[in-house]
Parts: C-alpha cells; structure tokens; sequence
C-alpha cells in the first residue's frame, strides 16, 4: 500500500502551537506526550486515510488515543494527499470555523 503525503495547513500548524502552549502551563510532560501522540496520528494517516469516515462536507476526524483533541482533515486522492486543515479540541463545535 502506497503511503499518501501530508500536508499541515498553517491553521492546523497554529491549533498544535496553541494546545501544546496550554499544556506546557500545566506539565511540560504533557505537552510533549500529545506532540507524540499527533504525530503518531498523522503517521497512521498517512498509511489508511479513509479509514475514518466523513464527518461534515468533506471532511473526517482522527481522534487522538488519550487527548481530548481531533485531527480535521481531507483527502485529495489525485495528489495521494492527506490535507490536515485544523487539530482542534472535541468540546468545540467544528462547524464554527471554515471548511475548504
């Protein structure tokens, strides 16, 4: 099975630059623990993307193991690429921000 590419837009960039900051106030190993757990989630995606299903228009969410955090993402499967447009918390509603 070929792998696809990722591709981390700058809104998904800021989204893990932000929950990281919010840890680290509290436990700077917690900070590192879900920098390890995202990128253990993009690498799975990278391996089976549709394996989680469409959420709203055409965008699916990989939940991380222990953080309460999803990784929003679309497939473009002309350039075999795994678009992450955001890494936001569970509790927010997705839909308040913009789907590309």
């Amino acid at each position: 099975m070929r792998k696809h590419f990722v591709r981390i837009l700058p809104s998904a960039k800021k989204d893990t630059y932000e929950a990281r900051k919010w840890y680290r106030q509290y436990n700077e190993e917690l900070s590192v623990r879900f920098k390890e757990e995202l990128r253990l989630t993009v690498e799975a995606l990278k391996l089976r993307p549709p394996v989680h299903a469409i959420r709203y228009k055409h965008v699916r969410f990989a939940q991380l193991p222990t953080f309460p955090y999803a990784v929003h993402y679309f497939i473009d499967e002309v350039s075999f690429t795994v678009n992450i447009i955001a890494v936001v918390h569970t509790a927010i509603n997705p839909l308040r921000w913009r789907v590309p």
